[in-house]
C-alpha cells in the first residue's frame, strides 16, 4: 500500500492476530500472513496459516471475525492432522472406486464434521475465544443462509439443508427441515455418536458420505 499509515495498521493487526494463534496452542509452531485472495486456510504440511486480510483493509468492523478465522485455521493445526493423513491414505481408493466428484463429496463432508470437532475443543483449551467463532459463524453462515435455504435441486437442497443444520442451525427453514426430517435425524444420530469423539470422527465422516452417496 502506498498508505503507510495502511500498512502499520494492517501489520499491527497480524501481530495481534499472530499473538492469538499462538496462545490457542504454544506447543504447535506456525507462520501466519494475509492471504492474497478472498479466502482463509492452513497449509498442514508446513503451518502455515492464511487469513482474509481484505476483511479489514478499509477499517476494523471485522477484525472479531479475522481474529475468529485465524484461531479456527490454528485448530486445524493442532487437531486436523489425522484427517489429513487419512485423506492422502484414501484419496486413491475412494476416486478409483467413485470417482473425483465422490472424493469431493468425502472431502466435503469431511470438513463439514471437522470444522465442528475442532470448534468444539476450543471451550476446553481457550474458552475465551469461543466468541470469536460465533463472530465467524455469524458472519459466514448468517449471509449464506438464504442462498441455502433456496435450493431447486434436491440433492443440492439437501446438502445445504445439512450444512446449516450442523453449522448454523438457527437458519435452518421450516420448508427444510420437514422435507429432509429424516436424514437430519440421522446426521444428528451419526454426529452424536461420534461427530466430536477425538478418535470415532472419522467413522462418523464415512457414515455421512455413505448415506449421502446413496442418496445422491
Amino acid at each position: 500500500s502506498a498508505d503507510k499509515g495502511e500498512a502499520y495498521r494492517m501489520m499491527k493487526h497480524k501481530n495481534h492476530l499472530d499473538g492469538l494463534a499462538k496462545i490457542v496452542d504454544p506447543s504447535i509452531k506456525h507462520s501466519l500472513d494475509y492471504a492474497t485472495e478472498k479466502q482463509s486456510y492452513c497449509d498442514m504440511s508446513n503451518g502455515n496459516i492464511r487469513v482474509d486480510g481484505s476483511l479489514i483493509l478499509e477499517n476494523d468492523e471485522k477484525l472479531d471475525v479475522v481474529a475468529g478465522l485465524t484461531i479456527h485455521e490454528k485448530l486445524h493445526l493442532v487437531h486436523s492432522q489425522p484427517l489429513h493423513d487419512y485423506l492422502q491414505a484414501n484419496r486413491y481408493d475412494i476416486c478409483d472406486k467413485h470417482g473425483q466428484m465422490g472424493f469431493g463429496l468425502f472431502k466435503n463432508i469431511a470438513n463439514l464434521v471437522e470444522d465442528e470437532y475442532i470448534e468444539s475443543k476450543l471451550k476446553d483449551s481457550c474458552p475465551g475465544y469461543v466468541n470469536y467463532i460465533s463472530s465467524v459463524k455469524d458472519h459466514y453462515w448468517g449471509d449464506m443462509s438464504e442462498e441455502l435455504s433456496d435450493i431447486d435441486e434436491p440433492f443440492g437442497d439437501l446438502m445445504g439443508s445439512i450444512l446449516l443444520y450442523v453449522r448454523y442451525p438457527s437458519s435452518l427453514s421450516a420448508p427444510q427441515k420437514k422435507r429432509w426430517a429424516n436424514d437430519l435425524r440421522i446426521v444428528e444420530d451419526i454426529l452424536k455418536k461420534d461427530g466430536l469423539d477425538t478418535e470415532g470422527r472419522i467413522t462418523a465422516m464415512n457414515k455421512l458420505w455413505i448415506h449421502l452417496m446413496k442418496r445422491a
